[in-house]
């Protein structure tokens, strides 16, 4: 309940800064956000930080050298992390 107070709170915040609100705000966030999860692994906190800097500065080089492909770098960075580690490059392995 408390994490969904605290994101109504964040969108009241940021409202006044876009001027409007439609349900497509911040999808290009929303995408970026579970690419970071995912290739961090899920339920480990650290993994997402350091996606997150891994996918940032992966985003600026891609950006710089290889401007064609910085919109699906990401998405193609998640695919072999899932191809090769399910779990995350730091999730832990589960044995069922």
């Amino acid at each position: 309940a408390s994490g969904a107070a605290f994101a109504g709170l964040g969108g009241a915040l940021y409202m006044p800064l876009v001027g409007n609100v439609v349900s497509s705000a911040g999808m290009n966030n929303q995408i970026l956000a579970f690419i970071v999860v995912v290739i961090g692994g899920l339920g480990n906190f650290m993994g997402s930080f350091l996606g997150s800097i891994f996918l940032g500065l992966m985003g600026v080089v891609v950006a710089v050298f290889l401007p064609a492909i910085s919109v699906v770098a990401n998405v193609l960075v998640m695919a072999v992390v899932l191809v090769f580690r399910p779990e995350g490059l730091f999730g832990k392995v589960v044995n069922k």
